[in-house]
């Protein structure tokens, strides 16, 4: 008999043992596996080309986040149209303020007397501002209470649980219960300052000393007063109990309203001819200067402060800055799976996406843009090297990775955006110019082509109904909807106008340039798109492939495992037979040996 081994051991799917070639000698387990590994070839074919699908999805999602970071870098470059042109960089403006006296006594440090805060929307200029007098909140008191803790009655010196019954404070009633303690009562106060029906007032507890101690209310709104403004009702008495009213007059005012006063710009009374004493309810002013936010700190008659308003520079240039770094890391990508390594000719290691037509496809749009430069802008500003912003000298890199990224110069940079912020702008932006005030831009996208000459429009104006009739681009037909206008076709197509005049016109010049950062914005916005974008395009098909792959492999894995149980079936079947022939020839064997033994 052959020897048994445990590589002979044999348990099929259905959880009989056997042993592999007890009968014949062969081993036909391993007979098996190596016909089921040769049929296995085309499901491992499958399983690699998954595992390099996969590989290359993986390329192609560092890739799109590589391409939403550049278009996130152009998001404050290209010209987006917003009502307070907070996504426009180049409108970003900085504060700088400083103060004088003309007395000869010394002005405080502005920043103790008011903060300044811009945004983009602020214009360009100076101004001044005297602060006479800051705003404050109406405050009041209570009577004076021997304890915070005590019931109302027993604390104001009255009998015990004494105090009780409603108040009213704007128009809001609140509960005063007998057992209350004065900081109880402040916390009723305090909710019912709370959501839509606030009263607007709020409550604090002022302790002197351990016995003596005072409800405060203040009104959270300066320049307003509680009484008159904010109405108090005392149906029961009880703020007469408690000492806040005196015969229905307040008995205890902590600190009287008074409104923000000061004098701006030199702005005088028409009238008198004298400076104009402008007042605000609140010290936070944020519609004296447009686009300028002032919070009056202190006030100091006497004392002027200056504040000058200019461009923020800093944020422009962090913004370009951006802007090339992340196109520099796209650069970087394709690079690395475009190119072969110059030492040995082939392509690198873990260029995933080597030969691939979309990368190449986007590699020409950026470059093109780059290289192209903005269209409509002045001859000066036209190309990013006219900025300080050029390619790298490819001969000279150490990194191969880094052929034709972009490098800034900081100083030409810099004098570039103190000497004409305005045309870097224009070299990043879409800017939009019309030959009359009562035509402006609401928005514009990819498809708004240059025009060298302009475009024309006409307006047909419904005196009747006061509503635009029609209006038409260059004799394209224009969408309406009130008084906006929308170009859906044609060279301004993307093109949307918000018209405020109130007849008929014709011939309106509309001009407009398309900067580098436009152009690229929206290409990217092509590149990108979760539909038809190249990008996904390329991750879909490959997901869709590999989703395919994987369920051929099931498939073809399952009938495999089928043919292998039939094969190890037959090969059982055959040593099961062979075994019984063998035991009954040794049956025999033992039969004749015992016979003639016998003789």
């Amino acid at each position: 008999m052959a020897d048994t081994t445990l590589n002979s051991l044999v348990i099929s799917n259905s959880g009989r043992v056997s042993f592999s070639g007890l009968g014949s000698g062969i081993d036909f387990q391993a007979t098996v596996d190596g016909l089921i590994a040769a049929k296995r070839i085309p499901v491992d074919r499958l399983e690699a080309q998954i595992e390099t699908n996969q590989t290359k999805i993986t390329a192609y999602q560092e890739l799109r986040s590589q391409l939403t970071v550049l278009q996130d870098s152009l998001k404050n470059l290209y010209g987006a149209v917003t009502v307070d042109s907070s996504r426009n960089i180049f409108e970003a403006k900085q504060a700088f303020a400083g103060a004088s006296r003309t007395d000869g006594q010394s002005a405080s440090n502005p920043a103790n007397l008011l903060g300044v805060t811009v945004n983009n929307k602020a214009a360009v200029g100076k101004h001044t501002i005297e602060v006479v007098q800051t705003a404050a909140s109406h405050r009041i008191g209570s009577g004076a209470f021997t304890s915070a803790t005590q019931d109302l009655g027993t604390a104001r010196g009255q009998a015990a649980n004494s105090i009780s019954g409603s108040i009213q404070i704007g128009g809001v009633a609140i509960d005063v219960l007998a057992t209350d303690t004065l900081q109880s009562l402040v916390d009723r106060v305090n909710n019912a300052n709370k959501g839509t029906g606030a009263t607007g007032v709020s409550a604090s507890v002022v302790k002197v000393s351990e016995t003596e101690s005072y409800m405060a209310l203040t009104v959270d709104k300066a320049g307003q007063s509680l009484g008159t403004d904010i109405a108090l009702g005392d149906p029961d008495g009880v703020l007469e109990q408690l000492g806040v009213l005196n015969g229905g007059a307040i008995d205890n005012e902590f600190q009287a309203a008074r409104k923000a006063q000061f004098y701006a710009d030199g702005i005088v009374d028409p009238v008198t001819k004298q400076p104009l004493l402008i007042e605000r309810d609140s010290n936070t002013i944020s519609d004296l200067f447009g686009g300028v936010t002032l919070s009056l700190y202190q006030a100091e008659p006497g004392t002027t402060i200056s504040i000058d308003v200019d461009r923020n520079l800093t944020e422009a240039k962090s913004a370009i800055t951006g802007f090339v770094d992340a196109y520099n890391s796209v650069r970087s990508f394709l690079n690395l799976h475009l190119d072969t390594d110059a030492s040995t000719g082939e392509p690198r290691e873990d260029a995933t996406l080597f030969g691939s037509t979309t990368l190449a496809d986007i590699e020409t749009r950026l470059s093109r843009i780059v290289g192209s430069g903005a269209q409509g802008t002045s001859s000066a500003f036209s190309v990013l090297a006219q900025i300080g912003v050029g390619f790298v000298n490819n001969n000279a890199l150490a990194d191969p990775l880094a052929a034709n990224t972009l490098t800034i110069d900081n100083e030409k940079l810099d004098e570039s955006l103190i000497g004409d912020i305005d045309n870097v702008k224009k070299m990043f932006s879409f800017d939009f110019a019309s030959s009359t005030p009562q035509v402006s831009m609401l928005g514009f996208n990819g498809n708004t082509t240059y025009k060298a000459d302009g475009y024309k429009l006409s307006v047909d104006w419904d005196e009747v109904t006061g509503t635009i009739a029609s209006a038409t681009i260059d004799g394209e037909a224009a969408t309406i909807d009130g008084r906006r206008i929308s170009m859906e076709s044609g060279g301004a197509k993307g093109l949307s106008l918000y018209f405020n005049g109130g007849s008929d016109m014709a011939d309106v010049d509309l001009d407009f340039s398309v900067g580098i950062g436009a152009s690229m914005f929206f290409e990217l916005d092509n590149l990108l798109n979760a539909q038809t974008g190249l990008v996904e395009t390329e991750i879909s098909a490959l997901t869709t492939g590999n989703e395919q792959k994987q369920t051929r492999v099931e498939e073809m894995t399952v009938r495999l495992d089928l043919q292998r149980e039939t094969l190890l079936a037959k090969y059982l079947a055959m040593e099961t037979a062979l075994t019984s022939m063998n035991q009954t020839i040794e049956n025999l064997k033992q039969m004749t040996e015992s016979m003639f033994s016998d003789n």
